[in-house]
């Protein structure tokens, strides 16, 4: 048997956005190699978001999308933007905000200026407002882009873009090898980052980013999140990326978000219970600097991965085991309980076609494998995991989030919905079935629990992607919600 609590008392994130995700709006765009999503495949990307309830997502946006190469300017209306904004629309609709990160790969700012034909699908590079070997004369065209950027999304009758991200992992932008210190710590070498170089270019952009939503007189508008930096691999010197703490030593005045990537918890077997001790490894710290400054942390990119010697974490291999719902679920728990976290952006939820790559790092064919959903150009199918990642991102949602005790590799989380609903996330590792005992600091007033069960060894994958179904209720839950939980799997109960 065993005991687990919810002190509904004490409320340790109280303003929780839920589990969100990663999601490029390609809907209406071509990629390099000409092919599109078809009406009916737009149709049921749409649809796996509203039985999601995804609240937010995190998107590519960039220059390359309106700069007109021949007249050497932006072009607000140009195919690709008028793609987007039909993206934006229709997530609009659909009541789910959006968060653009204005230059995706941050050494775009440094790259000579790009000419030729733009390229049929987007890129990540810069295009046009580069100024060569003159970081002020591009940070300049920089907020121009920021404010027409802004202007042009009202113009178009778009509000729920609300925040910008900035940037993508920049703190990669400077690197070099640190073979001494990686020979200490058993390794060929250890990724050692210039951050003096890098500290000066990253600020003035941060500020470019201000003043162009000041110049549009939006600067209310929006959140500016940052530094969304690549945590791993530092010189030892931080337990987390210096830009963390630069933000919130110096750039507190700008950055309203404290966002990080904490990249994959990664163990060489989903089945090993290590999922739930893993995230306060890697977040603790930089959650106490956000907290230290009273501002919000969000991690604006993060998974659960498996180690291979031979293959990337992220190929389809590993990613096509159903026990990566499993390991979600412990993760899920960690996040919750560790507190002060507020956003969490998983990366992604479809496999989504970059056109620059092809058979490198998390890519297969061009095609980024690391979603909960195929591609649909592909599969109209989802992967096994995303059962248990619908059940999460619907059922969990947003509201305030409780203080809980866990068991013996039987893990537990709790929230009170903003519509006045509960939800537990239960996760079971432990190598046998359990009696669950778990008890209410505060009396719930004879709830009903509906459960959902993700059970790797069960999962039934459909076109279509039917959700999981109620497979039973506990009634009359006051401070004690009893059952039977089985061992490997991930349970929802909720009073919805």
């Amino acid at each position: 048997m065993q005991k687990l609590y919810v002190n509904n008392y004490n409320v340790v994130i109280p303003n929780f956005k839920g589990f969100n995700f990663v999601h490029q709006m390609y809907e209406y765009m071509p990629d390099k190699l000409g092919r599109e999503l078809t009406p009916e495949m737009i149709k049921l990307e749409y649809e796996i978001f509203k039985k999601m309830r995804v609240k937010n997502i995190r998107s590519f946006y960039g220059s390359s999308l309106c700069w007109d190469n021949v007249k050497k300017e932006y072009d607000f209306e140009s195919p690709h933007m008028q793609a987007f904004y039909k993206s934006c629309l229709d997530f609009q609709e659909m009541g789910i905000e959006i968060g653009i990160t204005p230059q995706w790969q941050f050494k775009g700012f440094l790259n000579h200026p790009y000419e030729g034909e733009l390229p049929n699908g987007i890129n990540i590079g810069r295009f046009g407002d580069v100024v060569e070997n003159d970081i002020e004369a591009t940070a300049k065209n920089f907020e121009k882009f920021i404010e027409l950027s802004v202007k042009a999304f009202e113009a178009h009758g778009i509000h729920n873009i609300k925040y910008f991200y900035c940037f993508t992992e920049c703190n990669n932008t400077f690197n070099g090898e640190n073979k001494e210190l990686g020979k200490q710590l058993g390794l060929s070498s250890l990724l050692k980052r210039d951050y003096l170089k890098l500290v000066p270019i990253f600020r003035r952009f941060i500020e470019a980013v201000d003043n162009g939503l000041k110049a549009a007189g939006k600067r209310d508008d929006y959140k500016i999140i940052a530094p969304c930096d690549n945590w791993r691999a530092d010189d030892g010197s931080e337990p987390y990326s210096i830009l963390v703490k630069y933000c919130c030593e110096h750039l507190a005045d700008k950055v309203d978000i404290i966002g990080s990537h904490n990249g994959y918890d990664r163990n060489w077997n989903y089945k090993d219970d290590d999922y739930y001790a893993l995230p306060p490894t890697k977040l603790t710290d930089p959650i106490q600097r956000a907290k230290a400054i009273h501002k919000d942390f969000w991690v604006d990119e993060y998974n659960v991965a498996m180690h291979n010697q031979y293959l990337s974490c992220q190929k389809r291999e590993t990613n096509l085991d159903p026990y990566k719902g499993l390991a979600l679920g412990a993760m899920v728990n960690s996040i919750m309980n560790m507190g002060y976290t507020s956003n969490l952006m998983l990366w992604t939820l479809f496999d989504q076609q970059w056109p620059d790559h092809t058979n490198d790092g998390g890519f297969d064919k061009g095609v980024l494998v690391c979603g909960y959903y195929h591609n649909l150009l592909e599969k109209m199918q989802p992967t096994p995991s995303w059962y248990s990642a619908a059940l999460i991102s619907r059922y969990v949602g947003e509201g305030e989030v409780y203080e809980c005790k866990v068991g013996d590799s039987v893990y537990l989380s709790a929230i009170k919905r903003t519509d006045g609903e509960y939800t537990l996330v239960v996760t079971s590792y432990n190598k046998d079935d359990q009696t669950v005992k778990i008890d209410f600091a505060k009396a719930l007033g004879g709830k009903t629990f509906y459960k959902y069960v993700y059970d790797p060894e069960n999962v039934t994958v459909t076109e279509g992607a039917d959700l999981i179904g109620c497979s039973g209720s506990i009634e009359g839950v006051d401070t004690l919600l009893t059952d039977m939980v089985k061992s490997g799997t991930m349970v929802i109960y909720t009073t919805e």
